[in-house]
């Protein structure tokens, strides 16, 4: 793959993302190269994804823009979990809980 084509491969990335955030309503004040100096610094760039063990640029308390200084790259995952810290959680139901102790059964972890 030639130089340039890997730098419009990480432009697309860099739009997809930053277009993510704009539909979310988040702030981004990224530019391309401040954004793509935060992915080659952290060594996660091939590694980066939604999947479990795969890397996303997360911001600092889940909240306010993806700026320098507000965002690190961190497992998918432990953004996720992140995300539900101070979260309130209703009851669940009795048809809830069973729901969810059956759907935990049939999973292979």
């Amino acid at each position: 793959m030639t130089k340039r084509i890997y730098k419009d491969i990480r432009r697309v990335r860099w739009w997809n993302q930053k277009d993510n955030a704009r539909k979310r309503n988040i702030e981004w004040t990224l530019t391309f190269d401040e954004w793509w100096h935060i992915w080659e610094t952290s060594g996660h760039w091939e590694n980066r994804g939604r999947k479990q063990g795969q890397y996303c640029m997360s911001r600092l308390g889940d909240s306010g823009p993806y700026a320098v200084g507000n965002v690190f790259i961190q497992l998918h995952g432990q953004n996720v979990s992140d995300a539900w810290i101070g979260q309130l959680r209703g009851p669940q139901s009795e048809e809830h809980r069973t729901k969810l102790r059956l759907a935990k059964q049939k999973s292979p972890n």
